[in-house]
């Protein structure tokens, strides 16, 4: 936060509220108030003793997704009583020195966009200090995810699709560069939920509605096939269990909670990861899964290829697309059967 002493204190304030409104999605106006206000230090008015860190927490320091009212006014108002969290004996800080610990879930951009307040802890000063304790979200999905689609013609009607992705690389020669690889990520989409009109419709209106959210613009997709989506590659996160996981960004918003096609836990081989890092851009290449092949214009070869590891394409079968490696992912797309597009591989995020 900005100095609010000196000549310059005005601008450092008004700058101070436009990062703070930024970050949090308050007004303007509300921000000025709130930084003016906690730029004046201020004593509580009970007993608690506050760390430097709850004071910058009071401040709107680490404030993401939500913004706060006067937290001074908060803690002047809750109850000075309490049994202390740590020992378990009452305490009063009416007379005893007091100490809180707030519980925040911690920033992260596609897991916990919203640094919210969630709980309080109390103690006797002795027992612990005050602090922010930052909670982690630690559950990824895994397996197919599941999407919900409006009918472009009919928003009432809306088709069921389960989104299967892989982390496949493409390896081949060239004669300027020697070896090269390509890191490819393939997404195949089954209907389960046609309303009775067939896999088709659906898989057009999926295309559609890709395309509108950026996923090859009309005048590059003959050229450089780049769109405005926005690849997370994780391998070592500190708190989620899943210790490798993807999150397929359908844009890039100046602030709040990225759109996803696909948030899910899964297996990234080293010489992937190595290759999406290298380019800076993953192929994302999207298309039917092998239970809707009946009306998809897949190479003759390629079914019969595959004919004893996928099902009879229809209604019942059973997904196949495991069976898919990059050679036919590159056969797929020379028949224009699957839709590429180039995405960009984002920074790797600083997490607390």
């Amino acid at each position: 936060m900005g100095s609010n002493r000196g000549p310059n204190r005005h601008t450092a304030r008004k700058n101070d509220a436009r990062a703070l409104a930024t970050r949090t999605g308050m007004p303007y106006q509300a921000a000025l108030r709130q930084v003016t206000q906690n730029n004046e230090r201020r004593e509580p008015r009970h007993r608690w003793l506050l760390t430097d860190d709850v004071r910058a927490w009071f401040a709107g320091e680490g404030w993401r997704g939500v913004g706060y009212p006067n937290l001074y006014d908060w803690l002047d108002a809750i109850r000075p009583t309490y049994d202390c969290d740590w020992c378990g004996e009452p305490g009063d800080a009416r007379t005893v020195d007091s100490s809180i610990v707030l519980l925040v879930t911690a920033y992260d951009p596609d897991l916990s966009p919203t640094t919210a307040h969630i709980g309080t802890r109390t103690h006797h000063a002795a027992c612990q200090p005050s602090a922010i304790q930052w909670l982690q979200r630690a559950d990824i999905p895994s397996g197919p995810q599941a999407i919900a689609l409006p009918a472009s013609a009919k928003p009432e009607v809306v088709g069921e699709f389960e989104l299967t992705t892989r982390a496949v690389l493409t390896t081949g020669h060239n004669d300027e560069d020697g070896d090269w690889d390509q890191a490819m990520l393939l997404i195949t989409a089954r209907v389960i939920d046609d309303h009775n009109l067939g896999a088709r419709p659906w898989m057009s209106e999926l295309e559609l509605s890709m395309r509108a959210a950026g996923f090859g613009h009309a005048d590059s997709v003959l050229s450089t096939r780049e769109t405005d989506w926005t690849l997370r590659i994780v391998t070592d996160h500190p708190s989620t269990l899943a210790p490798q996981w993807i999150a397929l960004r359908t844009g890039r918003p100046e602030g709040g909670t990225p759109d996803h096609l696909v948030l899910c836990a899964l297996d990234l081989p080293a010489a992937w990861v190595a290759a999406a890092r290298r380019d800076g851009r993953v192929a994302v290449v999207i298309g039917p899964c092998t239970a809707h092949w009946d009306f998809t214009d897949v190479p003759g070869e390629l079914v019969y290829e595959l004919d004893d590891r996928i099902d009879e394409p229809g209604p019942d079968a059973h997904c196949g697309c495991a069976a898919l490696t990059a050679e036919h992912v590159s056969d797929l797309l020379d028949e224009g059967a699957y839709v590429v597009g180039l995405v960009e591989v984002a920074p790797e995020e600083a997490v607390p």
